[in-house]
């Protein structure tokens, strides 16, 4: 056999089992962190620095004696820590996040979650990295030492390492992840890791026995996995299903529901979340015989419908449909008036969850695809078109909101027909409303109606194809208890969009959506500057009104005037408290409020809705010196670890000297 082959063979293992950490490290990242772009660029900059501190330090390392040794004691170590990191990285993890929290503070929430996913790649991804690093010039070295020259040694080494990467490149996307899962592709890198260590190892008798002891390790982890839990559900929550797709983490988790006549201490309700969802779902189904939503913005899109005469039937299609709870919330609004649902969603494994959120419906046609790729390979027209596609829960996939994407949306729609996008943010003015509105604008859609969805932390972006007229408020109801409220607070607040020439047009070409969801998220207060005085007959209908444009200073501020007159008043007080609790995200300013509503109470159930509110209070209080801990302590860690990392590259630096 030729001499220099044992090495190559090591170089080829060696090169696999990086890029498989590589590769799966993200999607081991994605049920914690998400698997945005900053998450990515954590990952792969943290892994090219310990590359770079690698190589540097095997050069050096490969001039001294006892090489054969080094490299396989080294190979072992890679593979022990390769296949320890699946199994700390959940606790590891825990301890870097904050505590679920208002949906409020997500942009603070998804900065330190940035911070949190580099502290985490630093500390469990960059280590055996930095030791396979140390291999490629030893084994140079070790080919030179058989007489072959330099350049054709590195060059034949860098082949070899390269052609495993693209083994290892492959494997996890097509293999390993789908077939196994993210913990055990870890595991499996291991394994060849430890395949290589014993090429070298076999020499010495007890360390060819350590080695075959590790071997045999990864083996143990399957029993262990297979049963585990890859994040567990919160306290209040029940774990019903967690699958890894070829495409994301699912779970499926049952929970106390909240929205319109629901107890959360009595009624339950089942939601979808994706990777590092905690508070946010993409498909949701009360548990019993309701099929709306408690007035989410599934409800208010079901409203659309409406706009049409009541003899016409309509064709629907939906982009993002997760698991069909906007095709289940129309056939139950609409009945046989909905001619034909096409659902379309990316991950077929979520097209699969169908069922158990109520979309068994026999008008339902559904398409693990692009929302972008249907509309390019169809040739239908629709009624209605929604738009409810998101990635990492609070991001527009940017190829979903272009210029070009609302001109295949335009060509897609009936003459009179209806499109509707849900926007995740709090502010009509922001950057990323605008963006959208004139993006739709360029699109050839000249209506832009915006209605906000009633405590929650949604927009509704709709036009109709070549008409201009009355907005929401001309939909006839369907004969739903909670509709007529939902409808009136959103209608109080809908506004008529016209886009101006320093707004930016979104294209494929460029649409910064990312950073300006983050823009967006960081802004509570809203509609500044706009008149939004709303005719009542009482402090308490106008507050209600200003509360549901978001102008949460006005609300406050009536409220608090009304206060100063009557002290006493269970409803002020009340509404008061809702408004910092739920709204501004203020739960020691609601306090004393929910106190005094509760001491007012006219009745028990009054009495009830104040104590659940200062619950809450106390959730939230808790909640919030929590996150205030481990903000500090991962801030503090992530400085630390820069700091190792500035004094490793100058210690490196001089040992290359």
């Amino acid at each position: 056999m030729n001499r220099a082959f044992p090495w190559l063979l090591i170089a080829f293992l060696a090169g696999a089992g990086t890029m498989i950490v590589e590769l799966t490290a993200p999607r081991l990242m994605q049920p914690w962190f998400g698997a945005s772009t900053f998450v990515w660029t954590n990952v792969i900059g943290v892994i090219l620095l310990a590359l770079s501190l690698g190589y540097n330090l095997g050069g050096r390392l490969s001039a001294r004696k006892g090489l054969e040794r080094r490299v396989g004691l080294t190979l072992l170590a890679a593979a022990g820590l390769s296949a320890l990191v699946p199994f700390i990285f959940g606790p590891f993890a825990a301890l870097l996040l904050p505590e679920p929290g208002s949906l409020d503070d997500a942009a603070s929430a998804r900065s330190r979650m940035e911070w949190a996913s580099f502290a985490a790649t630093v500390f469990l991804f960059a280590p055996p990295v930095f030791l396979l690093a140390l291999l490629p010039p030893q084994i140079v070295r070790a080919l030179v030492d058989l007489e072959q020259p330099v350049g054709l040694a590195s060059g034949r080494v860098y082949m070899w390492g390269t052609l495993g990467s693209l083994l290892g490149t492959f494997l996890p996307t097509h293999v390993l992840v789908p077939w196994l899962g993210s913990r055990l592709a870890f595991v499996t890198a291991a394994a060849i890791l430890l395949v290589a260590s014993l090429l070298l190892l076999f020499r010495t008798r007890r360390l060819a026995r350590l080695a075959a002891l590790g071997l045999l390790l990864p083996l143990a982890f399957w029993p262990v996995t297979a049963g585990s839990v890859i994040r567990p559900a919160l306290p209040h929550e029940r774990l019903v299903l967690e699958q890894e797709t070829d495409y994301q983490y699912l779970r499926l988790v049952e929970a106390p529901a909240l929205g319109a006549g629901l107890d959360p201490t009595r009624d339950r309700e089942l939601l979808l979340r994706i990777d590092e969802g905690v508070e946010e779902f993409h498909s949701v189904k009360l548990l019993g015989d309701r099929k709306d939503t408690g007035a989410k913005y599934y409800d208010l899109f079901g409203l659309l419908p409406g706009l049409f005469p009541p003899e016409r039937t309509l064709k629907v299609l939906v982009l993002g449909s997760g698991a069909g709870t906007m095709a289940r919330v129309l056939d139950a609004f609409h009945g046989d008036r909905i001619g034909s649902i096409v659902n379309v969603e990316l991950d077929p494994a979520v097209l699969e969850l169908e069922a158990r959120f109520g979309a068994d419906i026999e008008r339902l046609r559904s398409y693990a695809m692009d929302g972008r790729g249907f509309l390019r390979q169809s040739n239908e027209s629709f009624d209605l078109i929604f738009v409810d596609a998101y990635a990492r829960q609070i991001d527009i996939p940017f190829h979903l909101a272009t210029r070009e994407m609302w001109l295949a949306v335009h060509n897609h729609l009936t003459s009179d027909g209806v499109v509707a996008i849900n926007v995740s943010g709090y502010d009509a003015g922001t950057a990323l409303v605008r963006g959208l509105a004139a993006s739709m604008r360029a699109g050839g859609f000249d209506d832009l109606r915006l209605n906000p969805v009633p405590w929650w932390g949604n927009m509704m972006l709709w036009s109709r194809r070549g008409f201009v007229g009355p907005g929401l408020a001309a939909a006839r109801l369907p004969d739903r208890p909670h509709l007529g409220d939902l409808r009136d607070r959103s209608v109080a607040a809908e506004s008529r969009l016209e886009p101006q020439g320093e707004d930016p047009v979104f294209t494929d070409d460029r649409a910064p959506l990312e950073r300006l969801t983050n823009v967006s998220l960081t802004r509570r207060l809203v509609l500044q500057g706009e008149d939004a005085r709303v005719p009542s007959a009482s402090p308490l209908e106008s507050a209600s009104a200003s509360r549901a444009r978001r102008d949460l200073d006005r609300a406050a501020g009536i409220l608090l005037s009304a206060l100063d007159a009557q002290p006493d008043d269970f409803g002020l007080n009340y509404e008061l408290g809702s408004l910092l609790l739920q709204d501004a995200a203020d739960p020691e300013g609601a306090r004393p409020y929910l106190e005094r509503a509760r001491r007012l109470a006219p009745d028990s159930a009054s009495r009830d809705a104040a104590t659940r509110g200062l619950t809450e209070v106390e959730m939230r209080t808790k909640t919030a010196q929590a996150n205030a801990k481990r903000v500090a302590w991962a801030v503090g860690l992530a400085f630390a670890l820069l700091g190792c990392a500035a004094l490793l590259a100058a210690r490196a630096t001089r040992w290359s000297a």
